[in-house]
């Protein structure tokens, strides 16, 4: 048995995942093997004399085995910055998301990673402490860490790696690991038999251990090489002592996830995982009767629905503009309930359409808990083809504007009828008649209503996309629906106001959503 003690001296943990952006607010918590692997790879370069054979192989030693971990309890919170920027530009706003650890006495928390079969000589152990103490951070700079090699952990695990196939645990975490020599043998000869684009193939398992993060980059990886995915079931990790109650306040009315995954979903499959995600939720704010959250399923215990519109609704959103979806929104009007908070604290992983995602689910996190002004932007208009151009730190759809368009079609409720020479219900007058049961607008001035999918100036492509391309009948569930005919429509408020803004037929699952465009 051999354990590695990682003492997290600013009591916090500064490391981004693999396939998340820096500024999308997202944790890699608990530091996955494939990282530590790395770290001391990188340490060993300081050693006065590296003698490279012998790192290698205690290297790949480590990496033949997952370890466990003995992890201390967590928040995972996060600050905001405005960046300054070139002058007469606005500042950018930067997300610095981080873990803070529990300490009760004061002390630096401690990680513990420890590799329960593995018996290491006395020049390998010498050879690891060597290279841990030239360990000074762990993930970003700004986790400072003393490391010391001990021969066991100072209690049992509470992290433990599943068996390949048994990770159904909708509560198990997913880290990287560095692959087997058989998995590595085969992922390389399936990678140059695919004739991808031209990459430096790293050779053996080591060689990829090795590569830096900025080569990486540059060539595009979608992945590390070299590694794989592995689940590990994390115990409930109790606090040695209550915490403080929360200060009084108004209760979240928001909360936004990131969604990772190998391909992620098309936009226009909005309706899919807005359905996915409510269900996901349910399935987790079950009492011990058995009853989902009314917040979430819009219903009392007695199976009666809740009144007012006050339960929430899940909006997914294309927030870098790519034409896929990448985050999910959840707002509700009433504010969230404690349980209701826990249970989107425990949402991991949605499940995946086939070969979208490497373990067959798309995972999430949730990155923002708050009030929906505090997440909002501002968008600019765009041709569809010019993709890329949004910043995904903030979504449009919580923005607060005069001017809002739909990101996604809207579905009139009612067919359109004509009473001898006048048409009653057209989609503009379904349009004012649905703002009347968002809470926030019901008593606001009416907003000019301009349907922009038939205008000589629209973009086809677009047209084409409303009125075809998404997904626009639910596959559970009823709900009024007219003409399936889904349009564009863009609103004109004469005041500012805030989203989000989510009308019409399927609007608690994403449909009929808009975004807040910035003023010309």
């Amino acid at each position: 048995m051999i354990s590695l003690r990682f003492e997290l001296l600013a009591g916090r943990l500064h490391a981004t995942p693999w396939d998340a952006h820096v500024n999308e607010g997202q944790v890699e918590w608990p530091p996955s093997p494939w990282r530590v692997l790395r770290a001391l790879v990188a340490a060993s370069y300081r050693l006065p004399e590296r003698p490279d054979a012998q790192v290698r192989a205690l290297v790949l030693r480590l990496a033949d085995q997952l370890p466990e971990y003995r992890l201390p309890p967590v928040t995972l919170s996060h600050t905001r910055a405005y960046l300054a920027q070139a002058r007469g530009r606005e500042g950018k706003l930067v997300f610095d998301a981080f873990a803070v650890a529990d300490r009760p006495d004061g002390a630096p928390p401690v990680i513990e990673l420890t590799w329960p079969d593995l018996v290491l000589d006395a020049d390998q152990r010498q050879l690891l402490a060597a290279i841990v103490a030239h360990v000074g951070y762990l993930g970003r700079a700004e986790s400072w860490v003393q490391v010391e090699v001990r021969d066991q952990p100072s209690g049992p695990p509470n992290a433990v790696p599943l068996p390949a196939g048994q990770g159904d645990d909708p509560d198990a975490l997913t880290l990287w690991a560095a692959a087997t020599d058989e998995g590595f043998s085969a992922w390389r000869q399936g990678f140059l038999d695919a004739g991808g684009k031209a990459k430096e193939v790293p050779a053996d398992r080591y060689a990829a251990l090795r590569m830096e993060t900025s080569q990486l980059h540059k060539e595009r990886w979608s992945s590390p090489p070299g590694a794989r995915r592995v689940r590990y079931q994390v115990q409930p990790i109790s606090l040695d002592r209550p915490r403080r109650p929360a200060p009084a306040g108004p209760a979240p009315d928001t909360a936004r996830f990131a969604m990772v995954g190998a391909v992620l979903p098309d936009v226009e499959r909005t309706l899919v995982f807005g359905e996915r995600l409510r269900q996901a939720l349910m399935a987790r704010s079950r009492s011990p009767e058995g009853f989902p959250d009314p917040v979430f399923s819009g219903r009392q215990p007695d199976g009666s629905p809740q009144q007012g519109n006050r339960h929430a609704i899940f909006l997914p959103a294309d927030d870098d503009g790519d034409g896929r979806i990448d985050h999910l929104v959840v707002w509700c009007p009433g504010g969230f309930s404690p349980d209701a908070v826990r249970a989107m604290q425990r949402l991991t992983h949605l499940w995946a359409e086939e070969g979208a995602g490497e373990d067959g689910r798309y995972h999430v996190q949730l990155v923002g808990l708050g009030e929906a002004r505090d997440m909002g932007a501002l968008d600019t208009l765009t041709p569809l083809y010019q993709r890329g151009t949004r910043d995904p730190a903030r979504t449009a759809l919580l923005g607060r504007s005069t001017r809002w368009r739909t990101e996604t079609p809207f579905m009139p409720f009612r067919h359109a009828k004509k009473r001898g020479d006048t048409w009653r219900d057209l989609p503009q007058d379904q349009v004012l008649q649905a703002l009347d049961h968002l809470p926030h607008l019901r008593d606001l001035p009416r907003p000019t209503v301009h349907l922009f999918d038939d205008s000589p100036d629209h973009d086809r492509q677009e047209a084409v996309r409303w009125a075809r391309g998404f997904v626009r009948t639910r596959l559970r569930g009823g709900g009024s629906l007219g003409s399936t005919r889904g349009h564009g429509v863009e609103l004109l408020f004469p005041q500012p106001v805030q989203g989000p803004i989510a009308l019409g037929y399927g609007a608690h699952f994403g449909l009929g959503a808009f975004r807040a465009i910035s003023d010309p």
